[in-house]
Order: structure tokens, then sequence, then C-alpha cells
């Protein structure tokens, strides 16, 4: 059972992301706040069948989760499903042949920068590819796809929507010693900004921050360092940066929590 003095993780992934590593957080003697930024929204409607493309490219785990609750079909044998990174190639090897899928492994970045040099490398592009994303996403894979030639169509599976925390969730956070902060997205780290300036608070002062990608860290970052003055003013944090994998998360919010503040 964490202490009063414990370590605080504030897990703000969607519901249902944050659970298991919570359960393993507690059991390392932390206390853990499960307040999700954003929350996911279905959107109605059928999805395009994988035969009319070359490849379908999942931007994350939730979209495989909603484009197969939809589609149900037998997956065609010359369309490759692609994913930005191993935790969406996970989801994808429950509902698609192996060598069907296409994404970056664990020892090399995440991300549309590292599918596009597999997508190179492979060869020869795709002449049609399917984007299932959310409602808003960065258009940097498709920019470079349809550099190449290729023809891109976009097709948007769920919306995200900004939580407002409560002024009892944030203060949890500030008076935290110290909190370490989980930020798994972009839209995620503008929702709890904008959480913290509505109820007038600045960051936690003895942050600790965990991402999964450089451009989240140095958003963080910048976010801090433009902060009005606050009550407790926070030092711009170092920010540790891990693969978005269940166990990557977990050792890095534990080693986050254990540096000297």
């Amino acid at each position: 059972m964490p202490g009063p003095d414990a370590p605080l993780a504030v897990l703000t992934r969607p519901q249902g992301r944050n659970e298991v590593i919570a359960q393993r957080l507690r059991a390392e003697g932390l206390a853990v706040a499960i307040a999700p930024a954003l929350v996911l929204r279905p959107l109605e409607g059928s999805v395009p069948a994988p035969d009319d493309y070359d490849m379908l490219v999942f931007v994350s785990r939730q979209a495989v989760e909603r484009y197969f609750a939809q589609w149900t079909g037998r997956w065609p044998v010359a369309t490759l499903a692609a994913g930005v990174g191993q935790a969406t190639a996970g989801a994808l090897r429950q509902r698609v042949p192996a060598d069907r899928i296409l994404a970056p492994p664990l020892d090399s970045a995440q991300d549309s920068e590292a599918l596009m040099a597999l997508i190179d490398a492979r060869g020869p592009l795709p002449a049609r590819a399917l984007i299932l994303r959310g409602q808003r996403g960065r258009e940097w894979l498709a920019a470079q796809l349809e550099r190449r030639g290729c023809e891109v169509h976009r097709h948007a599976l769920y919306g995200r929507d900004p939580v407002r925390w409560t002024r009892a969730q944030c203060l949890a956070a500030i008076d935290a010693r110290p909190c370490i902060l989980l930020v798994s997205s972009l839209e995620g780290l503008a929702a709890i900004a904008d959480s913290l300036g509505a109820h007038g608070l600045g960051w936690p002062p003895a942050l600790r921050a965990v991402t999964i990608h450089e451009r989240i860290a140095r958003q963080l970052q910048c976010l801090i360092a433009a902060w009005p003055a606050a009550r407790d003013p926070c030092q711009v944090p170092d920010v540790k940066i891990c693969a978005p994998d269940e166990q990557s998360i977990f050792q890095a919010i534990l080693a986050a929590s254990r540096l000297p503040y």
C-alpha cells in the first residue's frame, strides 16, 4: 500500500489503457491517479474494404480496433497492413496474417518516419494507400506517400475530445513530491495544459515526465518554459522518452519516480 509521501504517477492515456500499469506501480509503492486527458469517441458509418488498396496504414491500436469492429472479412493476400509502431502491429497480428504486416521494429523509432523508411526500403511503393486514423491527425506520412506518387485516401474512425480535469485533480498533481506525468499524445498534452490554465494553476513544481516521442517531450518543455508565473513555478523538466509498449512505460515511470528532486 503506497504511503502518504509516495511519488504520484498520473496516467493520462484514454480510459481502459491505464489499469494494468496502475496495478504494477502500486505494487512498487507508488500512488497512482488515473486521469485520462482525452476521451475516444467512435465514429459511425461503414469503412472502406482493404481489397481496394495496396496498403492500409493504421496510426494507432485504437484505429485497428475500430476498423475491425466494422469490417469482418478475410484479409486480402495482396494488401499490406502497416502500423506506425509495435503496439499497433501487436493489435494487427490478431487479425491479419503476419507476412502482411509492416511496422518499425522495437529497437527503432515508433513513428511515421520510421514506417516511411521501411516502405521505401521494401519497394515497390504502393499505388493506393488508405490511412486509418482519428478525426485529426498528422499529415506527414500522407504527404510523403503522395510526393512519391501514391494515391492516398484518409478515413477517420474516432474522435478525440479533451477532458477537463477538476481542480482537485490538478492540485493533487501539483502537491505531489514528485509527480510523474505520463503523456502519450500531443492532443493529450494540450488538454492537460488547458485544464491547468482553466484553474489558474501552474505545472507541478516537482514534475517528472514520461512520453512516447521526442515531439511530445519538446512541446511539454516549450509549454512549461512559456507558462505564466504561478504560485510555485516549475523548472523545465527532463523528459524520459520510452517505447509505447506497457513494459517500457512501466519501467520508465518507475525509473522517473526514483530520481532525486
